[in-house]
């Protein structure tokens, strides 16, 4: 007898290809899954793939680490908490604001230490 494919309800119950009806590996996952069992979020999305709540990473390109945001598709970001990798200076889960003692987010590398005269202000934050 047939078993039910073991896709953590990622599948669309109505498409006979969506399992390989041998091994019951998924082939067609869907709400942004991969994986053997549609059990993981695929790159560029984080959350919980086994209650179908895969969400985009909304990384700031700006204070993002180039290497991990691509031309027309969404940055990698941590799979599970969604914290994406910042850059030098950089804070926030999305990486959208400079660390405290630093300023300018739009610069071309990274956030620019303050450089406040102590003699003339309260603090370098």
């Amino acid at each position: 007898h047939c078993q039910p494919c073991p896709c953590n309800n990622n599948i669309d119950p109505d498409d006979r290809d969506a399992c390989d009806s041998l091994t019951g590996q998924c082939l067609h996952c869907l709400h942004n899954t991969r994986g053997p069992q549609c059990q993981h979020c695929i790159l560029g999305y984080y959350g919980n793939a086994l209650q179908s709540d895969c969400k985009e990473c909304s990384c700031d390109r700006r204070g993002t680490e180039v290497g991990h945001c691509h031309q027309g598709r969404p940055c990698f970001c941590d799979p599970t908490t969604g914290q994406c990798p910042c850059r030098t200076r950089v804070a926030g889960v999305l990486c959208d604001e400079c660390e405290d003692g630093s300023w300018d987010l739009s610069g071309a590398l990274e956030c620019q230490a303050c450089r406040c005269d102590p003699a003339n202000s309260i603090s370098n934050i």
